[in-house]
């Protein structure tokens, strides 16, 4: 029971990391740049045999879902499609009907495009392609912002109104019921002059609204259409009017092109901030105006039926623009804190993200009575002071199986029901599930409401916590659907570890030791000689400095790939294993426990490539082994494992294996291509393992692994 006090591809863009310290010197705080880039381009013969716009545009993909909403729309496409593969462009395409996604019964269509794209077996560098009128690109577009947390899409226009509602940097579409939001990136369109200028219909009443907006800002427009009856060519002057729009303002004027209307009783969506970037042309900047266009529109119906010029060469249609690019520059930054009694109804630094005046919905990991009640007690101190418009406490039941898409659905319901807007807060209080969980429904909540991660185990510390990436899984998928969305801030308050049960401390430190190993070697040292003792009070120093140091590294690795628009991460390391062995063993396997697995794997296999000596691969096993972790399970044989590199880790990273693994302690690197190892050095590496795993470790009286950990003197 919830309690409520109160009122309810072309041209990549480029990360551009900016470091920042801490005034301790050690880094806790993110901050990066990211650079989009919007393409419009309008084109003749777009389908003929040979013409390689829309592969192009495609930025090197090689696996294709295409999605229409008209039957011509598909066999052109498909056909189109069909050339390039027959001629080695393209490895597998797949064209499908919008309206064949949607599940009897569920409005919401956007996991049915989802489970297209994994039947068609798209990877993070393959793309979307939609050809279709609003609804259905909406949902396209929402589905590729999503799919593996980012994939490329090309949207393609062959009739007015699905164009101009692409035209607007935010892209922030909406579908799907409750209704989703997603930040789209790099946007690419293509427009088929040839289909849109053909269509001999009269204009129709979405199409003359339209025409009408774009007319108040375009004195051409505006007189062209007191000339001009025939459809064809008050088509033709509105996409000649979108190229002039653009030239002069560039995709980010949302007075031109107002982004599209929130879902019913969502806030509304705030625009993107950004520093626009001068729009061009085939590379050329074009100069700024200002606009004198009326303010109304002309009415498209009775207009006279004088013709205007349709091009210079008098020859019928008038050829195709050029290309129009634009650049905007979004910045991000957020602040890891660490603070004691973060839930103290007067710990200024959780008063210092809470404005005065917001509505909070605080989602709290039902572990510990004690906890929810002190974000309770919290809240409703701040609340009876006025701080606070209104409070409502969430608690959630977190388990493995239970950060799903129909949980984050049911979780953004209930953020709907409130009406939270981007002057409330979202406060996640839990583990990484939680936080994942959390993460995604405010990446996703139409209102653009932001949250704060209060971390309450040490996986969710430094690690879930920390980052940028939030997601949920679908049908079985771990994090097949996700976002890049950083909180404002994460606070992280140590004293939560004091009611972790002994075997989530162990997972906590599996990601302790796995930065360690490939960020940082005096942290993987620090590991090595006082695990053992880091839930002693009196150790409290040592264990400070572990954490400061892990978050540090997490953020040095992240701040350098924010996006992950490079797919070699050295935060992967252990987890493409990993995440295979935690779904194989039924979720018996702790996160914490299939990384540990799966880091020891990966450096067997790095032994075998060739990128670390035995001896840093037996230093890191006997690490993980005299903390208490597993180096092996039987949940899978090394077949199985094989099967799902292949079919899970390279459609994950671009088609490449980039398989994570120390070259030294505190240095990392990778084996790029699975070709440096193959199913028999899998094998050999797993057999390995498990005769090492009949080796009992020397363990402690009280059943702990022993360790060469010095006793704490305080000192």
């Amino acid at each position: 029971m919830s309690s409520t006090t109160g009122a309810p591809a072309l041209a990549r863009p480029r990360d551009l990391p900016r470091p920042a310290a801490s005034p301790s010197g050690r880094k806790d705080t993110l901050r990066a740049e990211l650079i989009d880039t919007f393409e419009l381009r309008m084109r003749r013969n777009l389908w003929r045999p040979g013409d390689a716009t829309l592969l192009r545009a495609l930025g090197g993909a090689r696996r294709i879902l295409a999605v229409c909403d008209r039957p011509e729309q598909g066999r052109r496409l498909d056909a189109y499609l069909g050339y390039w593969r027959e001629r080695g462009a393209l490895d597998r395409h797949r064209t499908v009907d919008a309206g064949d996604l949607a599940a009897p019964g569920n409005p919401d269509p956007v996991p049915g495009v989802v489970r297209a794209a994994v039947a068609t077996g798209l990877g993070r560098r393959d793309a979307f392609v939609s050809l279709a009128g609003p609804p259905a690109t909406a949902t396209t577009a929402l589905a590729a912002a999503m799919y593996r947390r980012y994939a490329h899409l090309v949207r393609m226009h062959d009739e007015l109104t699905s164009l101009l509602a692409s035209l607007h940097w935010s892209a922030r579409v909406v579908a799907g019921e409750p209704g989703l939001a997603a930040e789209t990136r790099d946007p690419v369109l293509l427009v088929d002059m040839d289909t849109l200028l053909a269509d001999p219909t009269p204009v129709r009443p979405d199409e003359e609204s339209a025409i009408r907006h774009l007319a108040g800002h375009d004195d051409v427009l505006a007189d062209q259409l007191d000339r001009v009856a025939e459809p064809a060519l008050i088509r033709q002057a509105a996409l000649a009017a979108v190229a002039r729009l653009l030239h002069r303002h560039g995709p980010a004027d949302g007075r031109i092109w107002p982004p599209p209307p929130p879902v019913s009783g969502a806030p509304p969506v705030p625009s993107a901030s950004a520093v626009p970037v001068q729009p061009s042309v085939s590379g050329v900047p074009v100069a700024p105006s200002v606009s004198g266009a009326r303010t109304s529109g002309v009415p498209v119906s009775g207009a006279r039926t004088s013709e205007v010029p349709v091009s210079e060469s008098g020859t019928g249609w008038p050829p195709a623009p050029a290309p129009i690019r634009a650049h905007r520059i979004r910045e991000l930054g957020y602040r890891v804190a660490f603070t004691a009694g973060v839930l103290a109804p007067d710990n200024p630094v959780l008063s210092g993200y809470l404005p005065a005046g917001a509505r909070v919905l605080a989602v709290v990991d039902d572990y510990s009575p004690t906890v929810t009640a002190a974000v309770r007690d919290a809240l409703a101190r701040r609340y009876r002071q006025g701080r606070l418009a209104g409070c409502t406490v969430l608690p959630v039941r977190s388990s493995p199986r239970g950060k799903t898409y129909d949980a984050a659905g049911r979780l953004l319901r209930q953020v709907r029901r409130l009406g939270l807007g981007p002057a409330d807060r979202i406060l996640a209080v839990g583990g990484g599930t939680v936080l994942d969980l959390v993460g995604y429904v405010a990446a996703c909540h139409p209102g653009g409401t932001p949250y704060l991660r209060v971390p309450t185990t040490l996986v969710g510390l430094v690690d879930a916590g920390v980052g940028l990436k939030v997601g949920v899984d679908l049908d079985g998928r771990k994090n097949l659907l996700g976002a890049y969305h950083p909180p404002l801030a994460c606070l992280c308050d140590a004293g939560f570890l004091a009611t972790l049960p002994e075997a989530e401390f162990r997972c906590g430190l599996a990601e302790i030791v796995k930065i360690a190993l490939v960020r940082d070697a005096r942290l993987f040292t620090l590991v090595e000689e006082h695990h053992a003792v880091l839930r002693d009070p009196r150790a409290a120093p040592v264990l400070d400095e572990v954490l400061r140091r892990a978050v540090a590294a997490m953020l040095v690795e992240l701040e350098e790939n924010p996006w992950e628009r490079r797919l070699r991460r050295l935060a992967d390391f252990g987890h493409e294993f990993g995440h295979v062995l935690e779904e194989r063993s039924g979720y018996r396997l702790r996160h914490g426990e299939a990384v540990a697995v799966g880091m020891a794997l990966s450096c067997r296999l790095g032994v075998t490539a060739g990128r670390l000596p035995y001896r840093v691969a037996d230093r890191a096993e006997t690490l993980l082994r005299r903390i208490g972790l597993p180096t092996y399970d039987d949940c899978c044989d090394a077949a199985e494992l094989w099967r799902a590199l292949r079919t899970h880790v390279l459609p994950h990273k671009g088609g490449e294996l980039h398989l994570a693994v120390p070259v030294g302690i505190g240095v990392g690197g990778f084996v790029d291509s699975i070709d440096e190892i193959g199913a028999a050095d899998l094998h050999r590496a797993w057999s390995a393992l498990r005769t090492r795993a009949g080796t009992p470790t020397p363990t402690t009286g009280a059943g702990e692994p022993a360790a060469p950990a010095r006793a704490w003197s305080g000192s």
